[in-house]
C-alpha cells in the first residue's frame, strides 16, 4: 500500500490504515517498523470501525471525498491493483 500511497498521495488519495483487534499503539508501531507513512490507527473492541462491518481481512475500503464508498475489496492487493481501483474514485472526485 505504501507504494500506492507514494504515488497517489499528490493527486489527492488519503491513506487510512486500521489495524483491527490491535492497540493504536502497536497499530502505529508495526506501521513505523513497515516504513508506512500514511495515518495508521488500532481499532481494539471494533467500536471505530463499526459504520464498515469488516468480516475479512483484508479489506480495502475506499471511499471518495464526499464520504461515499466507491469500492470495497476483500482480498489482497498489489499495489498495482490499489491503484488501479483507487483512480477510479480519484478521477470522479475531480470531475
Amino acid at each position: 500500500m505504501q507504494t500506492a500511497y507514494d504515488q497517489l498521495g499528490p493527486q489527492g488519495l488519503v491513506l487510512f490504515a486500521v489495524s483491527l483487534d490491535e492497540s493504536v499503539t502497536n497499530a502505529v508501531r508495526y506501521a513505523e517498523r513497515n516504513g508506512t507513512t500514511c495515518l495508521a490507527a488500532g481499532d481494539p473492541d471494533r467500536k471505530g470501525s463499526g459504520a464498515y462491518p469488516i468480516a475479512n481481512s483484508p479489506t480495502h475500503i475506499v471511499i471518495d471525498r464526499e464520504g461515499i464508498v466507491g469500492d470495497m475489496v476483500l482480498a489482497d492487493l498489489h499495489a498495482e491493483q490499489f491503484v488501479e481501483h483507487a483512480q477510479v474514485i480519484l478521477e470522479r472526485d475531480r470531475s
